[in-house]
C-alpha cells in the first residue's frame, strides 16, 4: 500500500519478506531524486509511527508525517512489516537528523535513536 500526503511525503508498506535486511533503528539513503527514503520494519503491538526531523540549523524537530502512519497488525505475520517514508520536504546541501515515533496502542510514545544524513551531492566519477 503506498499513501501520498498534502505535502508530496510518500508513505508505503508491504509484509516484510525473507531477503528484508534493514538496520537498525532505520535506514536513511538518498533516492534519484535527492529525497531522504527512511527504511524500517516493525512488528507487535503498534498504534503507528511519525517521523521526526531536525534539520542542520538547530531548530526543533519538527512531525514531517501530515497524515497518520498506522500499523497494519492484521498483516504483519512473523517477519513484521517493512515501511518506507520519503521525506518531500528537503534540500540539496543540507544535513538532517531524523527519529521514529513509535506509539504503542496505550499511547505510550518510543523515540528510535536518530540517524543524520546529508543531502548534499557528490561529484560524479570521472569517466
Amino acid at each position: 500500500m503506498k499513501i501520498e500526503d498534502d505535502k508530496g511525503n510518500e508513505m508505503s508498506v508491504r509484509q516484510a519478506r525473507e531477503g528484508d535486511k534493514v538496520t537498525e533503528p532505520f535506514e536513511a539513503t538518498l533516492d534519484e531524486g535527492g529525497k531522504v527514503v527512511l527504511k524500517w520494519v516493525s512488528a507487535g503491538k503498534i498504534k503507528g509511527f511519525n517521523v521526526q526531523r531536525l534539520d542542520s540549523k538547530g531548530k526543533k524537530p519538527v512531525k514531517v508525517n501530515t497524515i497518520p502512519m498506522p500499523f497494519f497488525a492484521s498483516q504483519s505475520g512473523d517477519k513484521g512489516l517493512l515501511y518506507t517514508f520519503r521525506d518531500n520536504g528537503v534540500t540539496e546541501n543540507s544535513v538532517y537528523e531524523y527519529k521514529i515515533e513509535t506509539i504503542s496502542h496505550d499511547g505510550f510514545v518510543n523515540e528510535s535513536k536518530p540517524v543524520e544524513i546529508s543531502t548534499k551531492k557528490l561529484p560524479s566519477p570521472k569517466q
